[in-house]
């Protein structure tokens, strides 16, 4: 073989190697070509997938904003909304274009794009009505007309995943074929294999983009949900704040008039307080307006507060008693403004605490009145210190008018005033050292003061509290009587040594002498029930006034609803102690028309066991605890008596009972009737009396000796003998120390039939 077959022949060689790796190489572009479409197809199909993931998002978004701009009516609140509303139709597009080789996956993309214009529509529109102040979707109505349509559309994004995902496993499948085929003519050419070693690079380094992508997405959708949930604990957080405040709380929207004129608020957002006190479900008050759910706060001032605070910025606190709209009941009322002339109202029931002020108030002007009809003057003192805490004087805190008539003329009143600067009847040093040793050792001190205008004043001072009371009375005349005694005992003895003629004139000196001793013995008498009677008065009605108004300071005090135990506690006591101020002004006023003969007997017919389950069921309060009264009524129903004088006469001896007896220990009242005559018997196992003190119990002001530190007045036994003697009965009582006390009331009365 020459050189030119050789050549020749290496020609063909190689015109066959480049036929071959030509036929070999348009095969692999073939094959390359074929996997190339296939992978396209794949890419397509993830791409379409992608595009759904992101739809379906927008969509969420788009709901997830309308909702919380409902609720909040924060701007901010619907940026999500507004950015899925941008975004929709351009993803809409997007998607049409991926799927136009696909005519069912395009009538079901179609399909998507109009609910979810829907369900655009509807969020707008609450949107628009919420701007507008129209009114908040409630939940439920959100529910009936916006949910259904994104089921729908969650429904068919589904059915678009799922084709596509199909579509995606064929393609796949055709995709690893093409590969399969590629490998077997890389093992013959290995300019195949490197072309397909590129374009398996090309396809990781796609696919590595993909899982990129797909983990940017699911972070971004994670960082969502965790702001959703932020989101939701906060309103939960807040909704248990407001529903838990024992204050009604309703914050409104200004409402305006043709003029831009401020008329009426609207309620936006109301908590369980105010749902309580309206008697109105929140979701029933939400969307109304003020004067629409209390058409009685029309022309009110307390309408124009609020419409005040909505034009103006200002807070305004009141109280107000309010009726109408089926609410009676005072109130304490804040209005707060809040951005865009929002107002936040927040009021609170203080019916009871100015229940207790009245009250309190009403008892207090009842002890005054009384210590200002009896012409005794009273006044209290706080003792000022210095810095070693010795006392230096003594300011004046209060004094009735009987006091004020004694100051002279260039002091009209003791305002002001100490001991030392008023320097009363010119012994105000003294006073001040007498008054220091009253508070040190508790033991009262007795004087008389002359002044200026020669009337002489007897005073009682006595410690009270941290401090001191005077009670004082013009005792002029009374020296003045003493005065004459003691003129006439020396005009006897001169007598004695005159004649007989004179002895007529003696005679009627002394009985003027015992005219004057009588007169004397009855005003001293009188002063030193007056003395007792403010001494006692000062005593027993502190105690009560003290009670009533430590609980309804800590009413005040006790705001939370957790509390409302400890507000009924205190108003129990509040209760229990105008009870006791109530009994203690009977015994007063009862005393008094005795005295002045106003009370007469009323024969009327008397249900007996009715009028003994009454008597029982108001000492009910007064019980200590576990402490019983037991009943015994073996009497006819109705008897012929006075009810009203038989009821007090039961409830003063059962309340005797009830006072000096322990905690679980039987009061027993039993009625019995026989020969013409209602025997009643109250009998206790309390502390008794002794001998002496029973035959001392029926005097006025007489306490036993050891009951001393129990509280009472002395008059109660007094008044029921007056009653009983004014039916015509008679009373006894036996008593044993430490045992308990019997009392028995025998009342004649006629046995009545009903005809």
């Amino acid at each position: 073989m020459n050189l030119k077959q050789a050549t020749n022949l290496l020609l063909l060689a190689f015109l066959l190697l480049l036929t071959s790796f030509s036929l070999i190489s348009y095969t692999l572009w073939k094959s390359h070509e074929r996997q190339e479409l296939a992978n396209d197809w794949v890419l397509h199909t993830r791409e379409v997938i992608t595009g759904l993931e992101v739809l379906r998002t927008l969509a969420v978004d788009a709901e997830t904003g309308t909702r919380g701009y409902l609720l909040s009516r924060q701007p901010k609140s619907l940026e999500p909304y507004e950015r899925a509303r941008k975004q929709l139709p351009g993803q809409l597009r997007y998607l049409q274009r991926l799927v136009q080789d696909n005519l069912a996956q395009q009538r079901r993309l179609a399909s998507v794009g109009v609910l979810i214009e829907q369900r655009l529509a509807i969020s707008q529109q609450e949107i628009d009505q919420r701007k507008k102040g129209q009114g908040v979707l409630a939940s439920q109505e959100e529910v009936e007309q916006g949910k259904p349509v994104m089921d729908k559309v969650r429904a068919q994004l589904t059915q678009l995943v799922r084709v596509e995902q199909q579509l995606l496993q064929t393609r796949l499948v055709r995709l690893n074929e093409s590969i399969q085929r590629g490998e077997n003519w890389l093992l013959t050419l290995l300019a195949v294999g490197l072309l397909m070693l590129v374009t398996t690079l090309v396809l990781g380094l796609i696919l590595r983009q993909s899982r990129l992508r797909e983990v940017q997405v699911r972070k971004v959708t994670q960082q969502l949900t965790e702001v959703l949930n932020q989101q939701r604990h906060q309103q939960a957080y807040l909704e248990g704040i407001l529903n838990g405040s024992l204050n009604g709380l309703l914050s409104c929207a200004p409402i305006v008039d043709q003029d831009s004129q401020i008329v009426d608020l609207r309620i936006q957002l109301a908590n369980q307080a105010a749902s309580k006190i309206n008697g109105r479900p929140v979701d029933k008050l939400v969307g109304t307006t003020l004067l629409t759910e209390f058409p009685s706060l029309a022309g009110t001032n307390t309408m124009t507060s609020y419409l005040q605070t909505a034009r103006t910025g200002e807070v305004q606190r009141f109280e107000t008693y309010f009726i109408g709209d089926g609410l009676n009941a005072w109130y304490e009322i804040v209005s707060s403004p809040l951005p865009e002339q929002n107002v936040l109202i927040s009021f609170l029931d203080i019916t009871d605490r100015k229940q207790a002020e009245a009250e309190s108030l009403q008892q207090t002007n009842m002890l005054v009145r009384i210590s200002e009809s009896v012409h005794i003057g009273v006044a209290t003192h706080e003792p000022i210190r210095d810095e070693t805490g010795r006392i230096i004087d003594f300011q004046y805190t209060y004094s009735n008018d009987e006091v004020r008539s004694w100051l002279p003329a260039d002091v009209p009143d003791l305002q002001n005033q100490t001991v030392r600067s008023l320097n009363f009847a010119g012994v105000g040093d003294q006073r001040i050292g007498w008054m220091a040793n009253v508070v040190e050792t508790g033991e009262p001190f007795r004087m008389d003061s002359t002044l200026d205008d020669g009337r002489v004043i007897f005073s009682v001072i006595s410690r009270l509290d941290n401090g001191t009371v005077s009670t004082s009375m013009d005792v002029t005349q009374q020296r003045q009587a003493e005065e004459n005694v003691r003129y006439n005992a020396e005009l006897e003895k001169k007598v004695v040594d005159r004649t007989q003629a004179l002895m007529i004139t003696l005679g009627k000196l002394e009985e003027s002498k015992n005219e004057l001793i009588q007169a004397l013995a009855v005003e001293r008498e009188l002063s030193e029930l007056k003395v007792r009677f403010v001494a006692m008065a000062s005593h027993e009605f502190r105690t009560p006034l003290t009670a009533v108004l430590t609980s309804a300071e800590l009413i005040e005090k006790y705001s939370h609803s957790e509390q409302q135990e400890k507000r009924q506690k205190h108003t129990h006591r509040i209760r229990v102690a105008v009870k006791h101020l109530n009994a203690i002004l009977e015994e007063f006023l009862s005393l008094g028309k005795l005295e002045e003969g106003q009370i007469s007997v009323n024969l009327v017919h008397v249900d007996m066991s009715k009028l003994l389950g009454e008597t029982v069921t108001y000492m009910q309060d007064a019980l200590k605890p576990q402490q019983t009264i037991q009943t015994d009524l073996s009497c006819p129903d109705l008897l012929w008596l006075d009810a009203s004088l038989l009821q007090k006469i039961m409830i003063n001896l059962l309340s005797n009972a009830v006072k000096y007896s322990g905690p679980g220990s039987v009061v027993s009242l039993r009625a019995e009737y026989g020969d013409n005559e209602l025997t009643i018997t109250v009998q206790d196992q309390g502390i008794g009396m002794t001998v002496a003190d029973q035959q001392r119990m029926f005097e006025r002001f007489f306490r036993a000796s050891n009951a001393t530190n129990i509280e009472g007045t002395g008059l109660g036994l007094h008044i029921v003998r007056r009653y009983v003697d004014l039916m015509g009965g008679k009373i006894s009582l036996s008593s044993e120390l430490n045992l308990g006390t019997s009392v028995i009331v025998n009342l004649p009365s006629q046995r009545q039939l009903l005809p």
